[in-house]
């Protein structure tokens, strides 16, 4: 007996169930759910539905139907709704996962110009980083890490990235700079667990 009162309602009873089926890893639940919200947007699309196609999208991602969340990512991106930056960066994700490494980082690398306010720009530096130091290009990877440690939002990635800078550093045989990364660690974040790594380094 499916009741409407304000924000009271089916549909987003059917957001909410969702969501919970999103946080506990139930993805194909997940998408019987917020495909019953809607399957299309549009750009005047209530909020509601912007979020849910997004979350469809994530769904779809995490069931690697890689296809089809690409192709909702895209919608998105397209139509500049609320989450197009995190859109962007999910099909940069896609990308990588199909062994597309040039075309992920060229898309990280954009999303900072596309999307100057984003909040996700610091984790795009991080990728970056991620993404060099995997194929062992160390030298590429010390740029994006410099610029992540200057980006004031990216504070909580800090830890990570002077690890990762030491560890680029260690392997272009630069001990100094590599000592120098991983004592910063050491003394501003002490209770890390990067911190532990960084210690084994230093000895």
């Amino acid at each position: 007996d499916p009741q409407t009162n304000g924000e009271v309602n089916r549909s987003n009873a059917r957001y909410t169930l969702g969501y919970a089926h999103l946080d506990t890893e139930g993805y194909r639940q997940a998408l019987g759910f917020l495909e019953q919200v809607t399957r299309t947007i549009s750009a005047t699309s209530v909020n509601v539905h912007q979020d849910a196609y997004l979350r469809t999208a994530d769904a779809h991602f995490m069931n690697k139907n890689f296809s089809q969340a690409l192709h909702m990512y895209e919608t998105v991106m397209r139509l500049g709704t609320a989450g197009a930056d995190y859109a962007l960066f999910q099909k940069a994700i896609i990308a990588g996962a199909s062994n597309r490494q040039p075309e992920k980082i060229s898309l990280l690398n954009g999303l900072e110009q596309r999307y100057p306010g984003s909040n996700l720009i610091a984790d795009a530096q991080l990728e970056v980083a991620n993404t060099y130091l995997g194929d062992e290009k160390f030298l590429e990877a010390i740029d994006p890490l410099t610029r992540l440690l200057k980006n004031p939002q990216g504070e909580s990635l800090y830890p990570q990235a002077y690890l990762k800078l030491g560890v680029a550093y260690f392997n272009l045989s630069d001990n100094t700079k590599a000592l120098d990364n991983f004592r910063q660690l050491v003394s501003a974040y002490p209770n890390s667990s990067q911190s532990e790594d960084a210690i084994e380094y230093i000895r």
